[in-house]
C-alpha cells in the first residue's frame, strides 16, 4: 500500500542519472520563464485591477491604500492564468540542449499507494510545521504577526468568500506547480551538472527560491521558506519525480491557505 517507487526511495536516492541541461543554458531558460511568469502576471492583474475590481490607476499612483489592496488583490487571482503558459513553456524549453531534445524534468509519476502519498503529504506538513513552531519560539515571535504581502492580501480576502475562492488556485495550484517547475525543475537540473553537485543544488535553489520571496515576506518567513526548500530538495533527490515536491508544497499553501481564512474570519 505505500507503492513500489516509495518502497524503493528508503533505499537509495533515485534522482535522475541521466545528463540533464547545462548550467548556463539552465540558467538563460530559468530566467526566460521566470521573467515571463512575472510578466503576464502583472498584465493581467492590472486588466483584473481595472475591469473587475473597478480600480483607479491614478489612486495606485498615488499609492492610496484601497487600490493598492485592490491591486494586490488582483495580482493573487491574476497568478493562476500567468502560470498556465509559464508551465507549459517550462515544459517545451526543457527539451533544448540534449541531442534529440531529449532533456526533460523528472516528471514520471510516481508508483504510490495510498499510504505512500498519505505518509509523504502529512509527513512533510507535520515536519515544517515543527520547523516554524520551534523557528518563531525560539525568536519570540508570533507567527500571526508576521505574515507577509500574500498573507496579509488572503486574509482580506477572506472577507468575501467569492474572491477567495478565486484566490486558491493560484495558491493552491498555480504557485506550487510555477515555482517547482523553476527551481526544483530548470534551475536545479542545470546546478546538478556543475561543481557543486546535488547538494548544492538543494542548496542554492533554496536560497534563490527563499529571496525570490523577500520581497514580499518578513526575515523570519523567508528564513522558513528557505528551511522548507531544503527539504523539498532533498524529497526530490530521494524520490526523483517532481510531483512529490509539487504535491507536497500544494498541501502546505492549502493548509496556509486554510488558516488564512480563519484569520480572516475572525478579523
Amino acid at each position: 500500500m505505500f507503492g513500489s517507487d516509495f518502497l524503493a526511495a528508503l533505499k537509495g536516492w533515485n534522482y535522475p542519472t541521466e545528463k540533464q541541461q547545462g548550467f548556463w543554458r539552465a540558467l538563460g531558460l530559468f530566467l526566460a520563464v521566470f521573467l515571463l511568469f512575472q510578466i503576464l502576471q502583472i498584465a493581467i492583474a492590472f486588466g483584473l485591477f481595472r475591469f473587475m475590481f473597478d480600480g483607479s490607476l491614478a489612486g495606485l499612483r498615488q499609492n492610496l491604500s484601497a487600490d493598492y489592496s485592490k491591486f494586490l488583490q488582483a495580482s493573487i487571482i491574476g497568478m493562476f492564468p500567468a502560470a498556465v503558459p509559464s508551465v507549459f513553456l517550462a515544459l517545451y524549453v526543457s527539451r533544448f540542449g540534449l541531442p534529440g531534445g531529449q532533456g526533460q524534468l523528472p516528471l514520471l509519476w510516481p508508483k504510490f499507494g495510498i499510504l505512500g502519498w498519505s505518509f509523504l503529504i502529512f509527513g512533510f506538513s507535520a515536519s515544517i510545521l515543527l520547523l516554524a513552531s520551534v523557528l518563531y519560539a525560539s525568536l519570540n515571535i508570533d507567527p500571526a504577526k508576521e505574515l507577509g504581502v500574500v498573507e496579509q492580501t488572503m486574509t482580506g480576502l477572506a472577507s468575501d468568500p467569492h474572491l477567495f475562492v478565486l484566490a486558491l488556485p493560484s495558491i493552491v495550484l498555480a504557485a506550487p506547480l510555477a515555482e517547482e517547475f523553476l527551481f526544483r525543475g530548470i534551475l536545479f537540473a542545470g546546478l546538478t551538472n556543475t561543481v557543486v553537485g546535488r547538494p548544492g543544488a538543494v542548496l542554492i535553489t533554496s536560497a534563490v527560491w527563499a529571496l525570490a520571496h523577500a520581497g514580499a515576506a518578513p526575515w523570519v518567513n523567508v528564513g522558513l521558506i528557505f528551511l522548507m526548500g531544503l527539504v523539498l530538495g532533498t524529497l526530490l533527490l530521494r524520490f526523483g519525480s517532481l510531483w512529490v515536491t509539487i504535491a507536497c508544497h500544494t498541501a502546505w499553501n492549502a493548509l496556509s491557505s486554510l488558516t488564512l481564512l480563519s484569520l480572516g474570519g475572525h478579523s
